[in-house]
């Protein structure tokens, strides 16, 4: 059939395991596909079965998202994120996640509504 043979399945052993634990913060799942000779789909399944996953960047404290809560809109994404060391992205997902939506335009008015709050025409 093709010529294509399947491969028996893995039989993890504890130490396997105990170098998966070790070993993925410092390599992806494409490495410890290499040092174990093995497809990456059973990596990465086994990987899921043990429940190892990464944090990508450490948890917002407070002072951080009332940082980005006061300066978005007033300074731009790159100042912010520079300041925070997180990514553009992260800034925008805390912003929906954490934030409860704030935009860039939140703390954005036209001069039409700033008026009108000032009651001048």
């Amino acid at each position: 059939m093709l010529g294509l043979e399947r491969r028996p399945r893995h039989r993890w052993s504890e130490e396997e395991n105990q170098v998966l634990r070790r070993d993925y913060d410092r390599k992806n799942a494409g490495a410890l596909a290499d040092a174990f000779d093995l497809p990456l789909y059973t990596i990465r399944a086994q990987l899921k079965r043990l429940k190892l996953t990464r944090v990508k960047e450490p948890p917002w404290t407070q002072e951080e998202l009332e940082y980005l809560s006061d300066r978005t809109g007033v300074i731009s994404d790159e100042a912010i994120s520079r300041h925070l060391n997180r990514s553009k992205n992260a800034l925008k997902i805390a912003r929906y996640r954490k934030l409860g939506g704030v935009t860039k335009w939140t703390n954005v008015f036209s001069a039409r509504a700033v008026a009108r709050e000032l009651g001048v025409s």
